[in-house]
């Protein structure tokens, strides 16, 4: 594993195709912990905004069920994106 966050953004557009071609075949469960590798890669690449949208996507599925530690991990990591961006003044209203 070399961390190379970049290479991989090629491959977003196609999936999410795939994703909204095959949507009735795919469990939403799988489709979320899809977009939390999305949150993860756009923030290894410091694409900060795309990371909030995607951890958005999952914090505000009402109906995920089986993955709780998935919306936990989505909820910390929407407190870091801002900070690691230089956007913290919120901080402090987010965390309570």
């Amino acid at each position: 594993m070399q961390g190379n966050f970049a290479s991989g953004l090629y491959l977003i557009d196609k999936m999410l195709k795939n994703i909204t071609l095959h949507q009735i075949r795919i469990d939403e469960n799988h489709v979320m912990a899809l977009y939390c590798k999305l949150a993860c890669l756009y923030f290894g690449t410091a694409n900060h905004l795309n990371c909030k949208f995607f951890l958005g996507k999952i914090i505000s599925n009402k109906c995920l069920f089986v993955h709780e530690d998935l919306m936990c991990f989505a909820r910390v990591l929407s407190l870091i994106a801002p900070y690691d961006a230089g956007k913290d003044e919120y901080l402090s209203a987010q965390v309570k």
